[in-house]
């Protein structure tokens, strides 16, 4: 996008929660950073670079190292929105922010665990940390997913019993859900979304381990059980469908 002043995934690309999970073999250069402490110059410097890197206006926020982390995103957040640009985030960095700043009407995309996982893992995308979890079928890359899938249901789900008004669009149901929410501008960008849907790949053991790990959650954002790709190739092949007793990941 031309003249653009929002970082994609400002909370990813500048640090990780200082309780991400060890051995995931990331580049040691991206610092870990608590939210509602000041930030490092690390940190603060690894933003300002991130930005100019993916910011093509001259115009660049002005982040405060007095200031905690937080509240330095929710000022960034309002520098964005003065000129009506949106800002994606990585919801395994949101760490309690939407609660903290009391951010209404936040637009969450969420696709099938597994879907996303066989992209996610893709060798040309992310093999390589997932490769350091122990392999593709190993329990710490299916627990690190099932810890990545459900920080943006729980960060989703959090933010709709709060009453902050979250908008779910379900990867799968894309155009279906945009129409459903009867904001003009969302209907107009789902409207020809064409969702993929990935070879599976995973063993059927490996699949229910990971619908397990997940829990509950994705029964809270896909509804019936049966509703989802995953669910279907579960029941499809005799297995069980995700447990509703709530897990942590």
């Amino acid at each position: 996008m031309t003249g653009t002043r929002c970082v994609e995934k400002p909370n990813t690309g500048a640090w990780h929660p200082e309780h991400w999970p060890p051995r995931i073999g990331w580049p040691e250069r991206i610092p870990v950073a608590k939210l509602h402490e000041p930030p490092s110059p690390v940190v603060a410097k690894r933003f300002r670079r991130v930005q100019r890197r993916r910011s093509d206006t001259q115009e660049r926020f002005a982040f405060d190292e007095a200031k905690t982390l937080a509240d330095n995103m929710l000022d960034y957040f309002a520098f964005l929105r003065a000129d009506g640009t949106a800002c994606v985030l990585d919801a395994s960095n949101l760490e309690g922010l939407l609660e903290y700043a009391q951010l209404r009407d936040v637009v969450f995309l969420v696709r099938d665990p597994v879907q996303a996982y066989y992209s996610f893992a893709k060798p040309r995308r992310h093999g390589r940390y997932v490769k350091a979890l122990g392999g593709f079928e190993s329990e710490g890359a299916l627990a690190f997913w099932a810890w990545i899938w459900g920080s943006l249901a729980d960060a989703y789900l959090q933010a709709r019993s709060s009453g902050l008004d979250p908008v779910l669009i379900r990867y799968e149901h894309a155009q279906a859900d945009g129409a459903g929410t009867g904001d003009a501008f969302l209907e107009q960008v789902f409207a020809t979304f064409q969702p993929r849907q990935n070879e599976e790949a995973l063993s059927a053991r490996s699949r229910r381990r990971l619908l397990d790990l997940i829990g509950d959650r994705y029964e809270q954002i896909y509804g019936e059980a049966g509703s989802g790709p995953s669910a279907r190739s579960a029941r499809r092949r005799g297995s069980p469908t995700p447990s509703t007793s709530r897990r942590s990941s």
